[in-house]
C-alpha cells in the first residue's frame, strides 16, 4: 500500500517546518503517542514505528523520581512524509495491553475545549476505534480515547475531541441515544474537573464482598435487589477479578439522597451476605487519581520502623556475624548482606538489613549501635558507621533526585564559568588575562591586562578617570604575579595524564585515577570538560551544551565518582542532561 502526501496547507501540522541540521529536509513535526503500556519502552516503541521510515528519536516520558513510565510519549520522524504515515495507519493499534492513539503534538491550550465530549455507558467489548469510526461521521476528530485500567480493560467512558465546536454540538444532538454495539452512548458536553459540580461525586458508590463463585448475571441481579429499594439507579458496573472468582461494583444512584441513604445503611448495618467472604462494603467511588493521591498521602505518613540499613561493612562479615551483633539491642528476626564494590573494583564493602520484632528496639539501635565496639567491629576501619532506617526504592529514589537538585542548583552560580566560552576547553582558561574568581562571576575588565595599552587611552583623564593608571599597574602587576605562580605549577604537574589529553578516554582515566586526582581542580574540570563536552553536544544541542557541561563538571557541587559514571552510563547521562535542563528553564523564567 502506497501513502500519497496531501497538498501542502492540506495538513496544517506539515506545513512549514524546521530544517535538519545536517540536510535542507524539512524536519517532521513530532508525534504524540499516549495511552501507553506502563511496560513499554524506547526500544519497543522504536521497532513498532520504524516500519513507517527513518526515526530521528524516540522518548517515552518518565517520573523522574521513580523512572515509571508517565504514560506517553514522543516520535519524532525524519521525514513528514512518515510522520503523517504513522499517524494515520498506526491509530489506536494495540501495543502492549492497550490501545494507543497519536496525533501531532500541539500545546494543550491550543485544543478546542467546548468541542470536547464526553460518552459513558459504553459496551466492555467497544474499542476505541470503534467509538472513533462511530463520531467520524459528524467531522473531522484530533483523538478519541476509552478509559482502560492498567490491564487495559474498557471502564464503560470515553472521550472524543473534535476539531471544531460546531462538530462537537452537532454529534450531542444526532448521536445522543445511538447504539454502539450492545448499549445506548449517553453523552455530554466536556466539563474540566475543577469546574464540575461536587454533588456528582456523592452519587457513585462502591461495592465489594460479594458472594464467591457466582456469575455475572447472579451479581448483576443481586446488584438490583440490593439497591433498588433505596431509589432508581443510573448506572451501574460490574467487575471481576481478574485472577479470583469473586467481584465488584459500582452503582451509581439518580438522587444523590437515595445514594446516601444506601452507603449509610450499609455501613450501619453491616451484614454478610451467603457464600460471601465478609460483610457488604460500601464507600464512595473515587477517580484512579483521586484514589492514587490518598494511597500516596497514606504511604506517605506511613514510616518504616523496624527494618534498619548499615553499609560500609567489612567485605567478610557474614548475615549470622550482624544479626549476632545487633541482638545486643533485642530480636531480630531476620538480617541479610549484600556485596558493594566502587565503579574500579578496586574498593569493596557489604551493606545490610537487619529487621527488628519491635521498633522500639529498632530506634535504639540506630541511636546507639555505633557506640558498642561489637558492632563497631564489623565496619571498614577509618569508614563511617552508617546505620539508617530502610528506604523503599521509590522513597529513596525520590531522595536521591532531591539530593541531585539541591547539589545542581547550588552549582547554577559557577555555570556561567564556561558563558560563551568554545570547546574543547583547550587551556583557555589558563590563557584569561584576568583572575579565575573574576571568570567565575562573568567579570570582564575595560582593558586587555598584561602589557597591551587599556582602552580609550586616547580619551582626555578627568574626574571619572582620576587614579585609573595607578589601578592599571597594580592590577598588572597581580597578574604578572598569578602568571609567574600558575608557570610555576604546571611545572610541578607532570603526570602523565595531564600531559596529552587529546587520546584520553574514560578506561585510561580510570586506570590513572589516582594520578587525575592529583592535578590541581582547574585541570580535572579542564580533563572532564573535553571528555563531557561532545557527548552533551551530540544529546542537547550545541547551543546548550557548554552551559550543561560547566553544571556537569563542577566539583564542588558533584564527585569525580559521579561524573565518570555519566561518562560510562548512557542513560544516566541523558537523565543528568535532562535535569540540568530542567533546572537552566526554571533559572530562566
Amino acid at each position: 500500500m502506497t501513502f500519497a502526501l496531501p497538498p501542502n496547507g492540506a495538513n496544517p501540522m506539515l506545513g512549514a517546518q524546521p530544517f535538519g541540521v545536517f540536510n535542507k529536509i524539512p524536519m517532521a513535526p513530532p508525534l504524540y503517542v499516549g495511552d501507553l503500556d506502563e511496560n513499554i519502552h524506547d526500544e519497543t516503541l522504536h521497532d513498532f514505528f520504524s516500519k513507517f521510515g527513518p526515526i530521528h528519536f524516540v522518548r517515552i516520558m518518565r517520573d523522574p523520581a521513580t523512572g515509571k513510565s508517565r504514560g506517553f510519549g514522543f516520535v519524532n520522524f525524519i521525514y513528514p512524509r512518515d510522520a503523517d504515515s504513522a499517524r494515520q495507519y498506526a491509530q489506536y493499534e494495540k501495543l502492549g495491553r492497550k490501545y494507543i492513539r497519536i496525533m501531532f503534538k500541539r500545546n494543550i491550550r491550543d485544543l478546542p475545549t467546548d468541542a470536547n465530549i464526553f460518552i459513558k455507558n459504553l459496551s466492555p467489548n467497544v474499542t476505541v476505534k470503534d467509538l472513533h469510526n462511530h463520531f467520524s461521521q459528524v467531522g473531522p476528530i484530533i483523538c478519541t480515547r476509552v478509559a482502560t485500567n492498567s490491564e487495559g480493560q474498557n471502564l464503560g467512558y470515553g472521550y472524543v475531541q473534535f476539531e471544531k465546536k460546531e462538530d462537537a454540538e452537532t454529534a450531542l444532538k444526532v448521536l445522543q441515544n445511538s447504539r454502539l454495539r450492545e448499549s445506548e452512548l449517553q453523552l455530554s458536553a466536556f466539563v474540566a474537573k475543577d469546574r464540575r459540580a461536587t454533588t456528582t461525586a456523592r452519587r457513585n458508590v462502591y461495592v465489594k464482598n460479594f458472594p464467591l463463585n457466582k456469575t455475572e448475571a447472579e451479581i448483576n441481579k443481586l446488584v438490583d435487589d440490593i439497591f433498588g429499594k433505596y431509589g432508581e439507579v443510573e448506572t451501574k458496573l460490574i467487575k471481576k477479578h481478574p485472577t479470583e472468582s469473586k467481584f465488584s461494583a459500582f452503582v451509581c444512584f439518580k438522587d444523590e439522597e437515595a445514594a446516601q441513604k444506601a452507603f449509610s445503611d450499609i455501613n450501619d448495618n453491616p451484614k454478610t451476605l451467603d457464600g460471601a467472604e465478609g460483610p457488604l462494603y460500601a464507600n464512595w467511588h473515587q477517580g484512579r487519581a483521586e484514589r492514587l493521591r490518598e494511597l500516596k498521602r497514606h504511604h506517605s505518613v506511613a514510616s518504616n520502623e523496624t527494618n534498619l540499613f548499615v553499609k560500609n561493612l567489612k567485605p567478610e562479615v557474614t548475615e549470622a556475624d550482624l544479626k549476632k551483633a545487633f541482638t545486643h539491642f533485642g530480636k531480630v528476626s531476620s538480617a541479610a548482606v549484600k556485596d558493594w564494590a566502587q565503579g574500579d573494583g578496586q574498593k569493596k564493602a557489604r551493606s545490610g538489613f537487619i529487621a527488628f520484632e519491635n521498633s522500639d528496639d529498632a530506634k535504639k539501635a540506630q541511636m546507639e549501635a555505633s557506640t558498642i565496639p561489637e558492632i563497631r567491629a564489623l565496619y571498614i576501619e577509618g569508614a563511617d558507621t552508617f546505620i539508617t532506617f530502610h528506604q523503599s526504592r521509590e522513597r529513596r529514589n525520590e531522595y536521591l533526585y532531591t539530593q541531585r537538585r539541591r547539589r545542581m542548583q547550588t552549582g547554577m552560580m559557577n555555570m556561567d564559568a564556561f558563558k560563551g566560552m568554545p570547546f574543547p576547553f583547550a587551556n583557555r582558561r589558563f590563557q584569561q588575562p584576568y583572575p579565575p574568581m573574576m571568570a567565575m562571576n562573568n567579570f570582564r575588565p575595560p582593558f586587555r591586562g598584561g602589557k597591551t595599552h587599556p582602552r580609550g587611552t586616547g580619551q582626555p583623564r578627568g574626574p571619572r578617570n582620576a587614579g585609573r593608571g595607578q589601578r592599571e599597574v597594580q592590577y598588572n602587576k597581580r597578574h604578572e604575579k598569578g602568571e609567574r605562580h600558575q608557570q610555576q605549577q604546571q611545572q610541578v604537574v607532570t603526570p602523565a595524564v595531564a600531559q596529552d589529553t587529546s587520546t584520553l578516554t574514560v578506561h585510561n582515566l580510570r586506570t590513572k585515577l589516582s594520578e587525575f586526582l592529583a592535578l590541581d581542580i582547574d585541570k580535572q574540570r579542564q580533563i572532564l570538560g573535553e571528555l563531557l563536552f561532545p557527548l552533551i553536544r551530540d544529546i542537547a544541542g550545541e547551543q546548550i551544551a557548554p552551559k550543561i557541561t560547566g553544571m556537569l563538571i563542577d566539583l564542588s557541587v558533584l564527585e569525580v565518582s559521579e561524573i565518570l559514571e555519566f561518562l560510562e552510563n548512557h542513560q544516566l547521562l541523558v537523565e543528568r542532561i535532562e535535569e540540568a535542563k530542567t533546572l537552566i528553564l526554571e533559572e530562566d523564567l
